[in-house]
């Protein structure tokens, strides 16, 4: 029997199960089928003896996370590509209404928010992908590459009216996209 997992705990080092981490757990191929929540770890969630810990590794810059989450998604390394654009977000000023930082770095933010929410929804993390698409919505309503992926998470999620009502939105604001009209 096939089993598979996706990370969902965002203090995951998302390069597979990790001590502490929580994970779902389900059954082969097939439509969704329901989920087992666990936590990894040993006897009231101290680590295993086996377990070793290896820090996440530290960049000069954002830029330098971004391009190497770029050059590992690529790879399809999607855990890793995870692991990089979280790094080049923690390596930027915060968003929101109040952000600080230039152009640059706000359509950085954005960028590295979109890229580590399609990774998500590359490995079946689909809540993920709509959190982060989300979260680029929040800073930028009218984005409609978030605004597409947001759709494409929420039909894999079986939330259909979610997604028509993000597709209408691509729609509205750019009705010349081929793939959606």
């Amino acid at each position: 029997m096939n089993f598979s997992y996706t990370a969902f705990d965002e203090e995951c080092d998302f390069r597979g199960p990790v001590v502490g981490s929580r994970v779902r757990v389900f059954r082969g191929p097939g439509p969704p089928p329901p989920s087992i929540e666990l936590t990894i770890g040993g006897p009231s969630g101290s680590p295993p003896a086996s377990s070793s810990s290896q820090p996440a590794k530290q960049y000069k810059s954002w830029q330098d996370a971004k391009a190497e989450g770029a050059s590992k998604y690529s790879q399809r390394d999607f855990a890793g590509a995870i692991a990089c654009f979280t790094a080049a977000l923690g390596l930027l000023p915060p968003g929101g209404q109040q952000a600080r930082g230039t152009k640059a770095q706000s359509a950085a933010r954005k960028s590295c928010l979109s890229n580590r929410a399609l990774c998500k929804m590359q490995a079946s993390d689909h809540a993920g992908g709509v959190a982060g698409c989300t979260a680029v919505l929040a800073e930028d309503g009218e984005n409609v590459k978030a605004l597409l992926r947001r759709s494409l998470a929420n039909e894999a999620r079986h939330n259909l009216d979610a997604a028509l009502d993000d597709m209408c939105d691509v729609l509205r604001l750019n009705p010349e996209r081929a793939e959606v009209a």
